[in-house]
């Protein structure tokens, strides 16, 4: 009889358990308005190495950083010559 109370006791645990992650996994998920899922290659190290799945990754949609760029470089006179190529014609910004 005492088994079957211990073993009673122990399913409704898992079964509470299993009920909280999943409660819990639901509020983990990103809202799908804030970013989307990209898949990425892993590097694959060594000469002979097998090739490595790729991984489904979040990426947020929160900051832009090309975009957002605040650093001193994207103001003033160098801004618009910042993502320019180099020629022979613009001595300034060889260096």
């Amino acid at each position: 009889m005492k088994t079957i109370v211990r073993a009673a006791a122990i399913a409704a645990t898992l079964a509470l358990s299993a009920t909280a992650s999943a409660a819990f996994a639901a509020d983990a998920q990103p809202a799908p308005s804030t970013g989307h899922f990209e898949w990425r290659s892993q590097p694959s190290y060594g000469p002979r190495a097998p090739t490595r799945a790729p991984v489904r990754v979040w990426v947020s949609d929160s900051k832009m950083m090309a975009a957002d760029c605040d650093c001193s470089m994207m103001r003033g006179p160098q801004a618009a010559n910042c993502m320019t190529m180099p020629s022979a014609s613009n001595p300034a910004r060889q260096g």
